[in-house]
């Protein structure tokens, strides 16, 4: 699935006549196993559907007919998988939905593979990943391993606030307004639950990192393609007068910068040059 030189359906329908169809069925079931030998854990990886959807910047029906159960339309575990694709200092661990992978890399045809997606996704089960964030996990261990990126003092406040496991981070329209070189209004109105609410576009990423606080707007501006007025524009179109200039007032609540800020003030307090300050000189005569 990786493979983007060459036309990957022909290799899947290759695959699939010498597969039977009971193995084939457990293949693309099967998540690869993603081992962090820092914490000597292991985790569950990409499938082979998320791994075209993350890879291929040409999805075809095709494609994503052959990496798709048979009883799909049932298989509601199948579409809500989790896969655990990043690791930040070894701090914490992010797991994504299907949806999330498709702007893992800003590969462009963004508005074609979404429709090619959408074809297979049961409709209900499109309306629940549309509001699903990703979770951001990691234990206490995690932040001993890590101790001298973080201050001693810091460590034990996120320790006793915060839960080894909580689910406030990115909804796959906030991934797609950070990392795609495509928005149009089509591609946002494809990623909106048809039921959404205020509370749906206030949704700000919790996640202990310089991203705290940030909402569709922020992320918005933060995409490094060219375009961000137009951009605003088109996510201004979306929602409620109101609910844009609540927006425009939240403020972001950045934390990283605050940790090495007082990782360096200590280090510096510790290890700062010594002056070399010229003794005085006592002595009962006068200088002239």
């Amino acid at each position: 699935m990786r493979n983007v030189f060459m036309d990957v359906s022909l290799i899947l329908a290759l695959l699939k006549q010498n597969i039977s169809d009971g193995m084939w069925e457990k293949f693309i079931l099967t998540q690869e196993t993603v081992v962090c030998l820092s914490l000597c854990l292991s985790f569950h990886g990409l499938n082979p559907l998320m791994e075209a959807v993350l890879y291929q910047p040409n999805l075809t029906a095709n494609i994503v007919g052959a990496l798709v159960p048979k009883q799909q339309q049932e298989n509601v575990e199948f579409w809500e998988m989790r896969c655990t694709q990043e690791f930040v200092l070894f701090l914490f661990i992010c797991l994504f939905t299907v949806l999330h992978l498709l702007f893992g890399h800003s590969l462009p045809n963004i508005l074609s593979r979404i429709q090619v997606l959408c074809q297979y996704v049961p409709p209900e089960t499109m309306e629940r990943l549309l509001q699903i964030t990703d979770t951001v996990t990691y234990t206490k261990i995690n932040f001993y391993l890590c101790f001298i990126y973080v201050h001693i003092i810091l460590i034990f406040h996120f320790l006793t606030l915060y839960p080894n496991k909580r689910q406030c981070g990115f909804t796959p329209l906030m991934y797609a307004l950070w990392k795609s070189p495509e928005i149009e209004n089509s591609i946002l109105s494809s990623l909106i639950p048809k039921m959404a609410d205020a509370e749906f576009w206030k949704l700000t990423l919790n996640e202990m990192s310089d991203f705290e606080g940030c909402n569709v707007v922020h992320l918005s501006l933060m995409n490094p393609h060219d375009r961000d007025l137009y951009r605003l524009k088109c996510l201004q179109q979306q929602m409620a007068p109101n609910v844009w200039n609540e927006l425009l007032e939240m403020k972001t609540v950045g934390l990283v910068c605050l940790f090495f800020f007082c990782l360096y003030s200590i280090v510096y307090f510790i290890f700062r040059p010594k002056t070399n300050r010229p003794k005085k000189h006592h002595s009962k005569w006068p200088v002239v």
